[in-house]
């Protein structure tokens, strides 16, 4: 069952402002090795989960068309407000049930989503969508820290230690989490020619408050607002005044500004000739 966490026009809304793009090395990654076997022109490109756009957005230097799709009418509207490409098009659907034709998309993409499908009829309908050769990219990202040096150890236990697994994990995310926090190491694609590419960082800047909204968009944080809406300011003020003195800042967070970097993973596989594993 996918998600309804990030349903909401609020929510898709700060997604949008507030979640990482993908940095241009996984992009460069994903097209060259589409191109090792599909010839160009680059026709068609499907981007599942695409939630408020970003992921869908890179894509369309590169390919003639690209269909963004999500459960998510929310989303959707959000990604159609910002797109500025008449390359793309989005519509409401699930992964599993995609209103495509058959061998139409020489790649379909997954960007930090791959943990809420069902992986089987996704399968199916990857290998039922891609024209031979083609490539399904899964990929997604662990949590984005701010950047200090000679602090990345205590900041990463203030992140992943204090708020993630002693302040939301008291059964305020879903098990599929553990899928992303093992980088997808766990997700075989049924296809015998793959690729993993781990380690793959996006570095930028933002404004703390900027940051501090970005960590509102954890699903894990979503659903403490629904269980405890009493809490999860005390825990996010928590957060930050801890963050701050990790960091020996001071000031508004609309005024300081932060380093950041997120690592992002990537899992490709190829539909070739053979028949599909596991299908």
């Amino acid at each position: 069952m996918v998600s309804r966490l990030f349903s909401g026009a609020e929510h898709a809304a700060m997604y949008s402002h507030f979640r990482p793009s993908p940095p241009e090395e996984l992009v460069s990654r994903i097209i060259s090795y589409v191109k090792e076997k599909v010839r160009p022109p680059l026709h068609h490109a499907l981007d599942v989960g695409c939630g408020s756009g970003q992921s869908t957005r890179v894509l369309t230097p590169y390919f003639e068309k690209v269909t963004g799709i999500d459960t998510s009418a929310a989303q959707i509207d959000e990604a159609m407000k910002n797109e500025k490409s008449n390359k793309t098009e989005y519509k409401v659907a699930y992964a599993e049930n995609i209103p495509l034709h058959d061998e139409s998309v020489q790649l379909v993409s997954a960007s930090q989503c791959a943990h809420w499908l069902n992986l089987d009829m996704f399968f199916k309908e990857v290998h039922r969508l891609l024209v031979p050769d083609g490539v399904v990219a899964l990929y997604g990202y662990l949590f984005t820290e701010p950047v200090a040096q000679g602090k990345q150890e205590v900041i990463h236990s203030l992140l992943w230690d204090w708020l993630y697994r002693d302040k939301l994990c008291q059964g305020y995310w879903a098990p599929q989490r553990v899928l992303l926090d093992n980088c997808f190491r766990d997700i075989v694609l049924p296809f015998s020619d793959t690729v993993r590419v781990e380690n793959l960082i996006l570095k930028r800047h933002d404004l703390f408050s900027n940051y501090l909204g970005y960590i509102t968009t954890w699903s894990g944080f979503r659903e403490l607002q629904k269980q405890k809406p009493e809490l999860a300011p005390q825990i996010l003020q928590e957060f930050q005044s801890r963050l701050l003195d990790i960091l020996q800042l001071s000031g508004s967070p609309d005024e300081i500004e932060l380093e950041l970097f997120t690592r992002f993973f990537l899992l490709m596989g190829r539909k070739t000739s053979e028949a599909c594993l596991g299908l």
